[in-house]
């Protein structure tokens, strides 16, 4: 990670620069997940290791380094198959499966078809015609949702807005710029379980790799700051 952040780019603005090292690092980030290791792989080598030293040890007794390897691949072995367990409950879920049947072709079928339900490939709009693409049907369903809970027209207040309004004084601390013990501040308290913004990265993420990319996002952040309170003055 700290390789694909430190790449150095030809973007002269702050908020450029950060926004392409953060798609570039997202883009790496998926190219590493895909070489991670896969629990059907890990799953065979496990069982050919078994294999193997059951075969040993049907021609001869297995010695205590040989029992001890067994015993840990098990446990490994074990650890893996439950992983995958809960990879299909949550593509399936289901309370009528027994024991024992979590991993059978039946059940991979009927989670990978309730996976596919879940997405709404098309909706027939009111010229009867079918819509497929995304934008089109976000449109035909936004429109759908207006049209149900009305439109309000003409409306009068009833009560004196301005009364409500309390004048502040000594305002200007709000355009100052953010200091960096601020900016780590906030960063501490961010929540880690949070959904994570436009760019993909949450709370844990920032938290976790702050110390490569803080130079950057404080950067940006008080530049940010400086050019709306050189703008309000």
């Amino acid at each position: 990670m700290g390789d694909s952040w430190s790449i150095t780019n030809t973007e002269f603005d702050s908020a450029k620069n950060i926004s392409v090292k953060f798609k570039r690092l997202r883009a790496d980030l998926k190219n590493w997940s895909r070489h991670l290791s896969n629990l059907g792989l890990l799953i065979e080598n496990c069982n050919t290791v078994i294999g193997a030293l059951d075969a040993i040890e049907d021609a001869r007794g297995l010695f205590n380094l040989e029992i001890n390897l067994r015993l840990k691949v098990k446990k490994l072995l074990k650890a893996l198959l439950h992983q995958k367990n809960i990879y299909w409950k949550n593509r399936y879920t289901v309370n009528r499966i027994r024991f024992g049947d979590e991993c059978t072709k039946f059940f991979h079928a009927m989670a990978t078809i309730s996976y596919r339900k879940n997405k709404i490939s098309q909706i027939l709009n009111d010229s009867g015609a079918w819509i497929q693409d995304h934008d089109e049907k976000a449109g035909l369903l936004w429109n759908s949702f207006r049209n149900r809970m009305g439109i309000s027209r003409d409306i009068t207040m009833h009560f004196d807005l301005q009364s409500y309004i309390i004048p502040a004084d000594n305002l200007q601390l709000l355009v100052e710029p953010f200091e960096v013990e601020e900016i780590n501040s906030i960063v501490k308290k961010m929540p880690t379980d949070k959904a994570p913004g436009s760019d993909g990265f949450n709370g844990l993420f920032l938290k976790r790799c702050w110390q490569i990319v803080n130079e950057d996002s404080t950067t940006s952040v008080m530049i940010s700051t400086l050019k709306v309170s050189t703008k309000r003055v």
